[in-house]
């Protein structure tokens, strides 16, 4: 007999919340008390961590965590070698020294396309692997959020979309031409402006379109205000389905994404 396939533990992290998904009971909730580091979040984890049952693992990082950007395509470049050597000199040329600290990965999509690039701080991997040998944990993925929601809605998310991802005090808009990611907007606003604030970043984006193509705007995250407006016919609409007045958290509505 054929041992059973089982889908491996998902794991989401955000400064408010861990949610682990095994997927054979219900979802368990960790509150972290919207700690403003990472290693404090961790800390969370690892004290629940022999609770989680040895074997596969995949963890979705909020993009607290996450540093993205985008890099044009260049058509003399063929090697990967090379495209990771200019990925991390264009993170440089942002970010100054602070990328020798971080795991800088590069995404292709396809010919002619630009690239992703992510940055996530070294330390940040090492002790989510330490934590994995510990526990007898198999990494099968280390996923930024904005990766995690496009790869599940793909089938939603058409070629001029736009995308925004809105945590708390994080918010991320990416647009997509021609079905590829082209350019990211970041804001950090306080609790009680993210809503506004949101608002704003479409509106400013918009402003530096020469040709308005996209006609939707995806949203998926707690406040879902801005889903339910029209903005000079950019039409909005929520990926993440709540109840309004639950407490829902951000890493629930990520651990949902297997």
């Amino acid at each position: 007999m054929l041992p059973q396939w089982r889908k491996p533990t998902l794991i989401a992290i955000t400064p408010d919340s861990i949610t682990i998904n095994s997927g054979d009971k219900e979802n368990r909730v960790i509150d972290t008390e919207n700690v403003s580091s990472w290693a404090q979040v961790l800390i969370k984890l690892e004290n629940n961590a022999a609770t989680i049952k040895p074997g596969s693992i995949r963890f979705i990082l909020s993009n607290h965590y996450v540093r993205y950007a985008v890099l044009p395509w260049q058509p003399d470049v063929f090697s990967q070698q090379d495209w990771q050597s200019l990925a991390e000199n264009y993170m440089r040329t942002l970010y100054g020294n602070d990328i020798d600290n971080w795991t800088i990965r590069i995404a292709m999509q396809g010919y002619g396309q630009p690239l992703v690039i992510s940055a996530i701080d070294q330390l940040l991997l090492m002790r989510l692997e330490a934590l994995a040998q510990q526990y007898k944990w198999t990494i099968e993925a280390i996923e930024p959020a904005l990766m995690s929601v496009m790869n599940h809605y793909h089938h939603k998310i058409k070629k001029h979309d736009w995308l925004m991802l809105a945590e708390p005090q994080r918010l991320l808009l990416a647009e997509i031409t021609k079905g590829a990611l082209v350019r990211f907007t970041v804001a950090s606003p306080t609790v009680n402006q993210q809503s506004v604030e949101a608002l704003n970043v479409v509106k400013r984006t918009m402003k530096l379109q020469q040709e308005m193509k996209s006609r939707h705007l995806h949203v998926f995250g707690k406040d879902t205000s801005l889903a339910e407006e029209e903005v000079d016919m950019l039409k909005a609409s929520s990926l993440s389905i709540h109840n309004k007045s639950d407490n829902t958290s951000m890493s629930e509505m990520l651990a949902t994404l297997i």
